[in-house]
């Protein structure tokens, strides 16, 4: 990250936080990104849900964007306002590009959050192999503003049931483990945990050092 997007991101946490905390997340950020790398694979068996279509409520709707096009109009603009629009166009592009796919859930109208979903691979190295039959979820979200409402578990138990729909068998999911609100939040999905896992860039190699292994 350039230092253009980092004064920028920083720039925009600080118009909705106090200097202390911006201070503060200014210190922690790049600690987390040095030592605070071990993540947590969950993972959920479609098979173990039921065929039943998850509800919305009334004033709760779910699009799925399978293209930049398809997103590229005011939604992507609220998506993650931390981020630079030059950053976040970029990395929407090549997402899409390798066929990911992003869930957008609205509260009466208004955009609350997402989630990405890819089937077969992953954008970037993943934490294990993956098969034709299974999908990750990433990168999920709900803005701050919407936060409390139940939104999350909605969200990602609707992804859970199209997916299924769609054949696929075994999704997976990771938070690092420093990230609690995340964790806490997956817990009320269908993800179920199963791994510590780091993982780290070897002379170009993927390494991925695993513990506390689940069996299944």
């Amino acid at each position: 990250m350039n230092k253009r997007n980092i004064f920028t991101r920083f720039g925009n946490y600080y118009q909705k936080h106090s200097l202390y905390e911006t201070l503060i997340r200014i210190c922690v950020e790049p600690y987390r990104a040095l030592f605070k790398r071990q993540e947590i694979l969950f993972y959920a068996d479609m098979n173990e849900l039921s065929d039943t279509v998850f509800d919305l409520p009334d004033n709760i709707t779910i699009e799925h964007k399978t293209s930049y096009d398809e997103a590229v109009q005011h939604d992507m603009l609220k998506l993650l306002n931390y981020w630079t629009e030059e950053r976040l166009i970029g990395r929407i592009k090549e997402r899409f590009m390798k066929d990911a796919v992003l869930w957008i859930i609205k509260s009466d109208g208004n955009i609350s959050g997402f989630v990405w979903s890819i089937k077969g691979k992953m954008v970037a190295p993943y934490l294990l192999p993956l098969t034709p039959g299974d999908a990750v979820l990433f990168d999920s979200v709900i803005f701050e503003e919407f936060r409390g409402r139940g939104l999350y578990p909605l969200l990602m138990n609707y992804v859970f049931g199209q997916l299924k729909l769609e054949g696929v068998q075994r999704v997976f999911g990771h938070s690092f483990t420093w990230n609690h609100a995340s964790i806490h939040g997956i817990q009320k999905t269908h993800f179920r945990r199963l791994i510590k896992a780091r993982k780290f860039n070897f002379f170009g190699r993927n390494v991925v050092v695993f513990s506390e292994i689940r069996k299944t």
